[in-house]
């Protein structure tokens, strides 16, 4: 990874894989913005590729419970 992104950790984990900065502390899909929402290896639940991909999913899921409201 290092060879493509630059970044020696590897950007596919995202932040650095501590204690300090996994599961529930990584950032949630919700921001105080209206109608701004984040996912990816940097939020809840995670890096690796199948952490992305459910971080995804509940951020699709927010969007369509707001737009059913």
């Amino acid at each position: 990874m290092e060879h493509y992104t630059l970044n020696p950790g590897g950007s596919i984990f995202g932040w650095d894989n501590t204690l300090d900065q996994s599961l529930l502390n990584r950032l949630p899909q919700k921001t105080p913005i209206k109608n701004l929402y984040l996912s990816g290896a940097w939020t809840f639940p995670g890096g690796g590729q199948s952490a992305v991909l459910i971080s995804g999913e509940m951020v699709g899921r927010e969007i369509l419970k707001m737009e059913n409201r």
